[in-house]
């Protein structure tokens, strides 16, 4: 994703301790999925307004990053499997 594994720890605190996220911890992990409906609700209200999706990509990298954020984004309501988001505990 381009941010070191500090600061994507840190922005999951910051939408844990906003309500968007809720977390579950199983032993040293702790997952993150959306705090329910209305938080999905948000996200798609969000992505409509958004841009189209911009041009095409130029490389097989960003073509995968693209298809990996796409399928991301058929989770509204919990991230599973791949798509799980995984926070080391300190």
């Amino acid at each position: 994703m381009g941010v070191a594994p500090s600061t994507a720890t840190e922005h999951l605190h910051a939408l844990v301790r906003g309500d968007l996220l809720a977390e579950e911890r199983q032993g040293r992990h702790r997952y993150v999925r959306l705090a329910g409906p209305q938080v999905a609700e948000l996200i798609e209200g969000l992505g409509a307004l958004a841009p189209g999706g911009g041009p095409a990509p130029r490389t097989l990298s960003a073509a995968g990053r693209r298809q990996a954020l796409a399928h991301a984004r058929t989770c509204y309501d919990h991230l599973a499997g791949p798509s799980a988001s995984r926070s080391p505990t300190r």
